[in-house]
């Protein structure tokens, strides 16, 4: 027999958790067992190099749209991926993220011949879809409540987020299940040969690292930090990432008179020489699907301070054991806990310990065979 035939549909390989998972799942494919083509938008992104050279990546859409708007740039691929999946006849597709699934569930429904269908749902549908004068979120809740069992299988990457499906259809039972994602891989491991600091930072440096957007949740993050600074403790805090509240974000941390503490550094290649040298990273979204970055602090050897926010970060903290878990949007609650762990240093290097440990459950060599399994039990 031959190789299966892979396709696998997301955004553009760049700029986010979801889809630096993918590239890492995807380099764990065997290729004495899978033929792999990846399509996405016609955007270059960041993380494209990073596939194996095994893959063929094709690109389709309007770049030109997709600058404007990454949802109306998305909606573009359509007959691009049509034609792809007339033409390549493959076995089974991985749909990345519901606007895609939804996108992907039109066009197989129109084929005469089929190839399997799996989605993989990489947020909580509840919160990310909330707006519901949105005509995309509207949309996508439709589709997830009466068309997602159309699918012959569907990967939600948390216990929290599979409930949320549930809730929405509970006829989904049967063709949900939980794959965790990739948090790390030896790519990341060898990026971080080295990079711990030998000596302590004159200043306690903080860290976050993720899109400049309502879900991560900052305004809290610098209402908190200005609680820390009456308290009359000095912190830097450096920001990775980018996104559409830049701005409106640089502006509220010179209103909060925080400016001199807050760093905005933009996106990086290798974020893991910034988080490595931090002494604590935070997270404070209000939701999440996962929460990828609080697994590669951990790998970084750094104590992680994360929100319980619906869903992901107490399945990976397991409810505080691996990091400290403070309620979403309470801004005293994380002042508190910043102001402790800067003061504790015994506090610090027990959850780095235990982090690092905990942090190889989420290697990519475990997560892919999972995913290899999964679509091999499909085909069977």
């Amino acid at each position: 027999m031959g190789k299966v035939k892979l396709l696998v549909y997301s955004s553009y390989l760049g700029n986010g958790g979801a889809e630096k998972h993918t590239v890492r799942v995807l380099n764990e494919l065997s290729d004495d067992i899978f033929e792999i083509t990846v399509v996405s938008a016609d955007k270059d992104g960041d993380y494209e190099s990073q596939l194996k050279p095994t893959i063929v990546l094709k690109k389709v859409g309007s770049r030109f749209i997709y600058n404007l708007s990454s949802s109306l740039g998305r909606l573009t691929t359509y007959f691009g991926l049509k034609k792809l999946i007339v033409n390549l006849n493959p076995d089974i597709i991985l749909s990345i993220q519901d606007l895609q699934n939804c996108i992907a569930l039109n066009i197989i429904k129109k084929l005469s011949i089929k190839p399997k269908l799996i989605l993989v749902v990489q947020n909580s549908v509840q919160d990310a879809y909330s707006n519901k004068r949105n005509i995309v979120h509207s949309t996508i809740l439709t589709y997830i409540s009466e068309r997602y069992q159309e699918a012959d299988k569907i990967i939600a990457l948390s216990e929290g987020v599979k409930g949320g499906l549930l809730e929405l259809n509970q006829e989904l039972e049967a063709k949900v299940d939980v794959i965790y994602n990739a948090g790390l891989d030896d790519v990341m491991l060898s990026q971080l040969n080295g990079l711990k600091r030998e000596v302590k930072n004159q200043t306690p440096t903080l860290i976050s690292c993720g899109r400049l957007t309502n879900q991560k949740g900052y305004p809290f993050l610098f209402q908190a930090l200005q609680l820390v600074k009456k308290e009359g403790i000095d912190f830097s805090l450096q920001i990775l990432g980018r996104g559409e509240l830049e701005e409106e974000l640089k502006n509220q941390v010179k209103e909060l008179d925080l400016d001199k503490e807050v760093s905005f550094l933009g996106f990086q290649n290798n974020p893991y020489q910034y988080i490595a040298n931090a002494d604590i990273f935070v997270l404070s979204s209000i939701y999440e699907g996962f929460g990828n970055v609080i697994v590669e602090a951990m790998a970084c050897g750094t104590p992680v301070i994360s929100t319980d926010c619906p869903h992901g970060p107490a399945e990976i903290l397991n409810d505080g054991e691996f990091g400290v878990l403070i309620k979403s949007k309470d801004i005293e609650a994380l002042s508190k806990a910043i102001m402790m762990l800067i003061k504790d240093d015994v506090l610090r290097d027990t959850f780095a310990q235990k982090g690092l440990f905990r942090a190889n459950d989420f290697h990519a060599t475990v997560i892919g065979k999972k995913y290899q399994e999964k679509i091999l039990e499909l085909l069977n």
